[in-house]
């Protein structure tokens, strides 16, 4: 469409899509490549150059800020830019309230969380029983959730249940499941406490740091509870930076143990997912996914296993 019609009503939208779908791409391609970021934010600049900052480019003003933030660690210039994209006059009130939500994420990673509940609580009040005012809520309930307030986002996230957005509810659901799994009257919240803040140093991107402080809890807990969650972060951490072989070992443990039976299909998944895609182990991959098909059958990720799992052993897919 770009192309075929450079000077269209629909051109500069097609153009800001294309762009978005390659920045999806990059930022799911581990481990993250700067050059290819650097060459987004080339991307976007130029299109602002040539249509000029106005309401209809804020979104763009998003997405630079977020790559700015959060993978090449320039968060004075993603705070210009939201900052810009919240005063552009006439701009629409949703892509407002979006930059107040990503300029919240940057403050949360700046260490300044007074900012970020500030701007998420904005965006609450201003776009009540919307998906944009659940979406606020939900990241007030992991605000507090960083900072080992359990009482206080649970109290977010049971309302969050019922949102209309099923990822949201999911996303509600799942944090809830983690604090309540862990959190019981006759458990002790300091694991749990611990866990949470290292939560917020992924979320920072301190990955290392993180990684260690992971370690030293299953040192200082041994066999506790969050074990499993323990394992999978690690597991998750190690992809990212592209430590791929780890990665698998941090999923064995989970997958070998059969007490850890809750992430043991996202741990088949994400083991068979690695091999195929970045190791290179087809069969091992092929093995896993129907191991996945077996024990899992009401998975969330049957539907995706039973298709790679096709693939892999020939079948021709429609």
């Amino acid at each position: 469409m770009v192309k075929e019609y450079p000077d269209g009503p629909y051109a500069m939208i097609a153009r800001q899509r294309l762009i978005n779908a390659r920045e999806l791409q990059v930022q799911n391609t581990f481990p993250i490549n700067q050059e290819k970021i650097q060459a987004l934010i080339a991307d976007y600049n130029a299109l602002l150059n040539e249509v000029g900052r106005r309401p209809e480019t804020v979104e763009v003003l998003q997405h630079m800020a977020g790559l700015y933030a959060f993978y090449l660690d320039d968060k004075s210039k993603a705070i210009t830019l939201l900052q810009e994209s919240i005063a552009m006059p006439r701009a629409d009130p949703g892509m407002v309230a979006e930059s107040k939500l990503t300029l919240g994420d940057i403050y949360l990673l700046k260490g300044e969380p007074w900012e970020s509940t500030l701007l998420y609580s904005q965006v609450e009040k201003s776009h009540k029983e919307t998906t944009l005012g659940h979406e606020a809520k939900l990241r007030n309930a992991r605000l507090n959730y960083y900072k080992g307030d359990f009482e206080l986002a649970q109290a977010h996230l049971d309302i969050l249940k019922l949102a209309t957005s099923r990822e949201i509810a999911n996303d509600a659901m799942e944090l809830s499941l983690l604090i309540t799994d862990n959190t019981g009257l006759d458990t002790s919240t300091v694991a749990m406490e611990e866990y949470a803040a290292i939560d917020l140093l992924i979320f920072q991107n301190k990955q290392q740091e993180a990684l260690a402080s992971l370690d030293n809890m299953l040192q200082e807990y041994p066999g506790h509870s969050l074990t499993d969650e323990i394992y999978f972060q690690k597991a998750k951490i190690y992809e990212r930076i592209g430590d791929f072989t780890n990665a698998v070992e941090s999923l064995q443990k989970i997958t070998a143990n059969p007490q850890y039976d809750i992430l043991s299909d996202d741990a088949l998944y994400r083991m068979a997912y690695i091999l195929e895609e970045n190791l290179g182990e087809k069969d091992k991959a092929q093995q896993l996914y129907n191991e996945l098909l077996v024990k899992h059958q009401g998975s969330i990720y049957a539907a995706d296993a039973r298709k790679r799992f096709r693939k892999l052993r020939g079948d021709k897919l429609n």
